[in-house]
């Protein structure tokens, strides 16, 4: 099992052995590139996760393939794959209908996800974040200083936005919402259970 961060020769040796069409491959390309087109990268971690693909490639937990392999921390990963969860629950056609290299950033989407879970924010007002997130495409600053304007006043983005903590709550939240749903696949049932136990605190030398 690998127990070190491969180095670059390895890491390209690792991917001249490698189908270029294989996830593994994907992964490793959409990683290289996230910060222009996250959607990518959240789906394929998601499929990873959920398939517990990593395993395969042989590593014996999620966060280990993210942290030695794609050189991603825990805490990116969560935000990432919590993303792409959220729309995908929240919003099924809008992947469809957009361009992912157009996709609002991964900060606009935290603050929806904010929203969403806060009580105080109306069914109105959420509409009218989700407008200017989704349709207008307006940048995660501009959708923020909107949702405080709305009514709520710690709604700036810090670091604590992505705290596992939080993470957590809209992971327990999903996992009740979906509950009663006869014909929501197991496979994520199963992933919404390791996400929260995922989610548990970590030693600090996780987070390295």
């Amino acid at each position: 099992m690998p127990d070190n961060q491969q180095n670059p020769a390895q890491l390209e040796e690792t991917i001249q052995q490698l189908d270029p069409d294989s996830m593994r491959m994907h992964l490793i390309n959409s990683a290289r590139k996230f910060k222009s087109n996250w959607v990518e990268l959240g789906e394929f971690l998601t499929k990873a996760a959920a398939d517990k693909a990593y395993e395969e490639w042989g590593y014996k937990k999620f966060e280990d393939y993210c942290r030695l392999e794609i050189q991603i921390k825990k805490a990116t990963a969560m935000k990432l794959t919590n993303a792409y969860f959220f729309i995908s629950q929240e919003e099924p056609s809008f992947f469809k209908d957009q361009n992912s290299s157009k996709f609002p950033d991964i900060e606009t989407i935290g603050v929806l996800q904010k929203a969403k879970k806060d009580e105080d924010c109306s069914e109105e007002m959420y509409d009218e974040l989700r407008d200017a997130a989704l349709v207008k495409g307006q940048a995660a600053a501009t959708v923020a200083k909107k949702y405080k304007e709305l009514g709520n006043t710690n709604a700036g983005i810090t670091e604590n936005d992505t705290s596992l903590e939080q993470s957590f709550a809209l992971v327990t939240r999903l996992k009740n919402k979906l509950a009663p749903l006869v014909d929501f696949p197991e496979k994520y049932k199963q992933y919404l259970q390791e996400m929260a136990e995922f989610l548990q605190p970590a030693p600090p030398e996780d987070e390295d």
